[in-house]
């Protein structure tokens, strides 16, 4: 009897020290505000990861890149989330993703190196979490638009100043104006270029436009 008990107290000592180290959880969540836009038209997506420990350092998800669209990492939050009454540490990182041809595009599958300590460690582990690829359709733009003024945008604001006195102008004066517009919501790429139309008797002589 003195033996068998001595065993089955071996055994259990081992159980609790093997389950507790293999028992983390680590997974990736990826969302969109859309799935169906406008060639220009953003798509805010959101990728998440989320470990039952903690992150030891900060999540990077390097370069980007989606094949028929700009990408711009926008920003990195930090969060937790309640699963089954247990609380998981997560980073949720932020893109913007611009479709400039209207074709299908693919945000792609993301390999996100994390350091996590495992279940009932304390120092960080270095690891892989895969994200799922996800599909975006793209709409041409709609009949009766110019291709060559479409714009997508949160706000548009346009101003115009003079240079030189508009009154009493005699031939041989020099007078500028300076167009200013102010674009929300989009990139620098997909705002159309000012398009000058011709004024009788008047020579115009347009500068470089500057974009920032």
């Amino acid at each position: 009897m003195v033996g068998r008990r001595a065993k089955y107290s071996l055994l259990f000592l081992m159980l609790t020290w093997i389950v507790p180290a293999g028992a983390q959880h680590l997974w990736s969540e990826v969302r969109m505000d859309k799935r169906k836009v406008y060639v220009g038209e953003p798509v805010e997506v959101s990728v998440a990861v989320y470990t039952s420990t903690w992150f030891t350092k900060g999540v990077d998800p390097g370069n980007v890149k989606v094949d028929g669209a700009y990408s711009l990492y926008f920003r990195g939050i930090s969060q937790s989330k309640q699963v089954n009454g247990k609380t998981y540490a997560g980073v949720m990182m932020i893109f913007n993703v611009f479709p400039y041809e209207a074709k299908d595009i693919v945000f792609p599958s993301l390999d996100i190196r994390v350091e996590t300590p495992e279940e009932g460690g304390y120092k960080g582990v270095s690891k892989i979490v895969k994200t799922k690829a996800v599909k975006i359709t793209v709409k041409p733009v709609p009949k009766g638009f110019d291709k060559t003024t479409w714009l997508v945008a949160s706000h548009v604001e346009v101003t115009d100043k003079w240079s030189g006195s508009l009154k009493n102008i005699k031939v041989g004066d020099v007078i500028g104006r300076r167009i200013t517009r102010l674009v929300n919501g989009t990139v620098v790429a997909f705002v159309p270029p000012v398009y000058w139309d011709t004024v009788s008797g008047v020579g115009l002589y347009p500068e470089r436009p500057v974009t920032e």
